[in-house]
């Protein structure tokens, strides 16, 4: 069973959080809702709700704290029907909250600020329509000999003193503001954002490259063109520090699953084992899947996934490696066991992502796949790398179109990708951070605004946006005029 918790301490008293919540839970399961008094003031909502996750069926357990004053907390948890059922729903659970609960949450908020808004303009308009209509009246007593073209005349005069369109402050967004300045170290050449590094490490066959934002290197964009020597399993490594401590594969990671997944899972290790004054791998924790989008031509997956860095600061970003088996070369454990274990090691074949702050990969993708566009490699490195190149590259890896190759794969996928975890996403950082987002009807631009710009907002221009919008990066944001 998979549990997840959501501490909220939403004020109820000015919004009836707990009624949109019991009809929220109605709809999911009248029959299993239970209102249950836990004494000293505290309550509790529970129900149970059926779903299919990854196309098994599910159990959801709800239950929602609340007392008089205060929504507290909303705690979940997930239990497949069939007991032999061994898939972690874990992400899944969070989606189903976001998307389901959250998500409500949030549309009842704004569906309230919108039958708000339209209260103010409907006592504006009423407003409006008694004065204007007291000076026609006034005009008419006084003009009572006036002939019709005159009275006409007085009206047209009104209409034409229409409102101006309100003064709207915009600050583009970073994304949207980088310049692009060229690098050339001899051997390979690209577009870089201006201010941005560039490290590298390695041989030809080897080449590892970075490219980052010194003031935050979450930003960055990463190439390795081959590792190796990793264990197949910890039988093997346990063999090698037995019988070969000093040999690199004593110390080289295992890749028990081998997938691109399964690399990535390790990819920490390979830090330590070959980090420099001048080069620093990055660090992936907490390596999650979000979204598999699909094969790689060149082998493995491309793997949306989401991590924290080595100050525990939330990522996500696009992810490919294809792990290559080359054989099996088995060896005893021991002459008294006699068990067979292969050592033969695998091989990891480019090794490429982008990543961004949680949450702004939506706006940093198309900046950091344009600098994987652009790379390209001069006829020296060429020329060596086509010296040290091993058969599974010269099968697969044409190293002069790596760069386009890879951004055409990585624009494609991410165009065909799954709409709802955006939505999610981008809905929760909306809330957290303050903002409300909307569209320029005009230019189709999105902005996130500051929280109550809908309410003080008087204009035609700008709107706030539909669900779909959320996968779309933004263009800006629109601040509060003091």
């Amino acid at each position: 069973m998979y549990s997840f918790s959501q501490e909220l301490n939403y004020d109820i008293m000015q919004e009836n959080y707990i009624k949109d919540l019991q009809e929220l839970l109605m709809e999911f399961d009248e029959e299993t809702l239970v209102l249950n008094d836990q004494g000293k003031g505290m309550f509790t909502l529970e129900c149970i709700t059926h779903r299919v996750f990854r196309e098994h069926q599910v159990i959801i357990h709800i239950k929602i704290e609340y007392d008089k004053k205060l929504l507290h907390k909303i705690e979940l948890s997930v239990e497949p029907e069939d007991s032999g059922d061994t898939t972690n729903y874990e992400l899944d659970l969070k989606l189903f909250y976001h998307e389901e609960i959250k998500g409500r949450l949030l549309d009842a908020v704004n569906k309230k600020k919108s039958k708000f808004t339209i209260a103010i303009c409907v006592l504006i308009l009423i407003v409006i329509i008694a004065v204007v209509g007291g000076v026609i009246i006034k005009n008419n007593m006084e003009n009572d000999n006036s002939n019709e073209s005159t009275s006409s005349g007085k009206r047209l005069a009104i209409n034409k003193d229409e409102k101006k369109e309100p003064e709207v402050k915009i600050v583009k967004s970073e994304a949207k503001n980088v310049e692009f300045e060229d690098f050339n170290n001899g051997l390979i050449s690209m577009k870089i954002p201006k201010g941005w590094k560039v490290d590298t490490i390695g041989d030809y066959i080897h080449y590892t490259l970075k490219v980052y934002n010194p003031e935050n290197p979450t930003y960055q964009f990463f190439l390795n063109m081959k590792t190796e020597g990793y264990n197949k399993s910890q039988d093997a490594k346990n063999f090698y520090q037995r019988y070969y401590p000093n040999q690199i594969f004593a110390q080289n990671p295992v890749i028990e699953e081998e997938t691109t997944e399964g690399f990535y899972k390790i990819f920490n290790e390979l830090g330590p084992l070959n980090n420099t004054a001048s080069f620093t791998f990055p660090t992936l924790n907490n390596f999650t899947i979000i979204e598999n989008l699909g094969s790689v031509a060149t082998g493995g997956d491309l793997l949306r996934a989401s991590f924290t860095d080595e100050n525990g600061k939330e990522g996500e970003g696009i992810f490919m490696a294809y792990v290559y088996d080359a054989g099996s070369y088995y060896m005893s454990e021991n002459i008294i066991s006699g068990k067979q274990i292969d050592t033969y090691p695998l091989n990891v074949y480019n090794t490429i992502f982008i990543t961004a702050p949680k949450d702004e990969l939506v706006d940093w993708e198309d900046t950091l796949n344009q600098i994987s566009s652009s790379l390209q490699f001069s006829d020296t490195f060429i020329s060596q790398y086509n010296s040290q190149q091993d058969a599974v590259m010269t099968t697969f890896q044409n190293i002069r179109s790596i760069g386009n190759q890879t951004s055409d794969m990585i624009m494609s996928a991410w165009e065909s990708r799954s709409a709802a975890y955006d939505r999610m996403s981008q809905k929760q950082s909306d809330a957290t951070l303050g903002y409300e987002r909307v569209y320029d009807t005009e230019n189709g631009e999105i902005y996130k605004a500051y929280n109550g710009f809908t309410d003080d907002y008087t204009g035609e221009r700008y709107k706030s946006i539909s669900d779909d919008m959320y996968t779309k990066p933004t263009d800006g944001y629109i601040e509060k005029i003091e």
